[in-house]
């Protein structure tokens, strides 16, 4: 999934044509995407994914990390904060 901003592409238009125009290919059994907004992506069944030759973080961070809900990734609980009430989820019991 690829999102934009007017602000950042200074149209729908050119938005879509840089996408239009973004390469992939294969590569020794991966693929490569050249994204217009990030760079070189890069990943496949063997190949760890990475952005610009950095791996990209699969595990060991939130599912949710805001100021009004939070979840531990694999949890199953969840806590909504309201002001001062707080509503907790336990979708694993």
């Amino acid at each position: 999934m690829v999102c934009g901003r007017e602000v950042d592409w200074g149209s729908f238009e050119a938005f879509i044509q840089a996408l239009k125009n973004a390469r992939v290919e294969e590569v020794e059994g991966g693929i490569i995407y050249h994204s217009p907004s990030i760079g070189e992506f890069r990943t496949g069944w063997d190949i760890a994914p990475a952005v610009g030759g950095q791996p990209l973080k699969l595990n060991g961070y939130p599912l949710y990390d805001s100021p009004w809900a939070h979840a531990d990734f694999g949890s199953g609980e969840m806590a909504i904060h309201y002001g001062d009430e707080l509503y907790e989820i336990w979708f694993n019991q």
